[in-house]
């Protein structure tokens, strides 16, 4: 059994790696067809490989189509020529393409194919190449395109591995064993998704945004102050890996709600400033606020954002005027704005129906007439002494009775308007005492008419 490793050395001029040596010089390859023994699997490469004996090593190969005949350990050798003379580069592990040549003092020691070529006997695609230098192994196809690919480090390590036996299990031990649990996959819900979202993007959300996007399904857009309608994302839209991500100037991908950095950072590359302008106010907005914006949705592609920094207030960022501008103080007054109190209407007196000239004099002789009720005259009167009139004579006694007057002075006093308390009666009037009469002198006769009346008397 020794004596097939240096058998082939012998017959075929070539080394063979301590492992394989041990290997062949067990293997004969019993109860199998062509490139009998194991049947490994590789999962990486998706294919089956057989390994050949000794003889086989030795025995003449010709591909189909060709006449080319050589031994089966340099069938790796025809097939890369072949491949090389069709114009098809060869490549081994590397960026640049490399000749046959190289792979002349490797041997073929296997065939391959995937599972269902096996089943249909269909011809192998690949042969197992063992290379004396490190006994590794590699997969060569035989047909285009020609990439040569590693199957193992070593053929000590890759054989292991395919004679190792499966463990033993007795029917009574799995019996005794319980039947795993399966785990119960709990249904894909709104709350599930948002769960992830805000974990994936390490977000804490706004209680009125989070409740908005469980029920959101972007059919409806929203008003904002101006009159621009603003378009909101989808849950399903900001939990994609595609709809839900952007690329920056630089190639990388962001989460569309980040979009804002992608403007904070290009008017810091582009312009040198550290903040944009507020909209109708003199105050500015910095860039390392935009920079933390949570972008939920655009109008005619200016986004909308949630400003962490002021317990998530609304803003609209205008990509053209470089300017930032208030929507709402909270999410919740965005989507329902608070209804401006309306100003009272003042109302408008009739204008008054022309009176007709009695009905003039009706209503001049009605309001006359409250005007006296309400504007009571207070009469004050007072006393007004009578002159002392001198009897000296007739003259002088008839002129001071006609400058005395006849009635007390009346002084009127209005109430403004106001009717007042009524107030006590006036004093009683009393009328001047008329001077007395003078008694009448007897009448002289014609001889002492003439004499004046202080003149003294005579004497009896």
């Amino acid at each position: 059994m020794g004596e097939r490793a240096e058998h082939f050395e012998r017959s075929s001029g070539r080394g063979l790696p301590a492992s394989y040596r041990t290997f062949i010089d067990a293997f004969d390859g019993a109860a199998n067809a062509f490139g009998g023994g194991p049947r490994v699997k590789d999962a990486a490469l998706g294919l089956e490989f057989r390994l050949s004996t000794a003889d086989e090593l030795l025995a003449p190969y010709t591909p189909d189509g060709t006449g080319i005949t050589r031994p089966f350990f340099s069938a790796h050798i025809v097939h890369l020529a072949r491949l090389r003379d069709a114009g098809v580069l060869i490549f081994d592990g590397g960026a640049d393409p490399v000749s046959p040549e190289r792979f002349e003092s490797m041997n073929t020691i296997g065939v391959g194919a995937s599972a269902a070529a096996w089943e249909q006997n269909q011809p192998p695609t690949h042969l197992l190449v063992l290379d004396p230098a490190d006994a590794s192994l590699r997969a060569v196809p035989t047909d285009a395109p020609a990439v040569v690919r590693k199957v193992a480090e070593s053929f000590a390590r890759w054989i292991k591995a395919a004679t190792r036996k499966p463990r033993k299990t007795s029917a009574k031990t799995s019996a005794m064993k319980p039947a795993t649990k399966v785990k119960k996959v709990k249904p894909v819900t709104p709350a599930t998704v948002l769960a992830a979202f805000k974990k994936a993007n390490k977000l804490t959300l706004p209680l009125a945004y989070a409740k908005f996007l469980k029920a959101h399904d972007g059919s409806a857009t929203f008003p904002g102050p101006g009159g621009e309608q603003w378009v909101l994302a989808t849950l399903a839209e900001l939990s994609d890996p595609n709809l839900g991500s952007v690329a920056t100037a630089a190639g990388e991908r962001i989460p569309a709600s980040r979009l804002t950095r992608v403007y904070a950072d290009a008017l810091k590359a582009g312009q040198g400033v550290t903040s944009v302008p507020v909209w109708g106010t003199k105050r500015k907005f910095t860039l390392a606020r935009l920079r933390k914006g949570l972008c939920v949705g655009h109008c005619n592609g200016d986004p909308l954002f949630l400003d962490p920094t002021t317990k998530y207030s609304v803003w609209g960022y205008n990509r053209e005027g470089k300017f930032v501008a208030k929507l709402a103080d909270t999410f919740a007054t965005f989507l329902k704005p608070k209804a401006k109190k309306a100003k009272k209407a003042t109302t408008t007196r009739k204008p008054a129906a022309k009176k007709s000239p009695a009905r003039k004099a009706t209503a001049a002789k009605a309001s006359q007439a409250g005007a006296e009720v309400v504007k009571t005259p207070v009469v004050q009167a007072t006393e007004v002494k009578a002159p002392v009139v001198k009897t000296t004579g007739r003259k002088t006694r008839v002129a001071k009775a006609k400058s005395a007057p006849a009635t007390p002075a009346e002084t009127p006093v209005l109430n403004a308007g106001v009717p007042k308390a009524p107030e006590k009666p006036a004093a009683k009037v009393t009328k001047p005492r008329t001077p007395r009469a003078p008694r009448k002198a007897p009448t002289a006769s014609a001889e002492t008419a003439s004499i004046s009346p202080r003149s003294p008397k005579k004497a009896a």
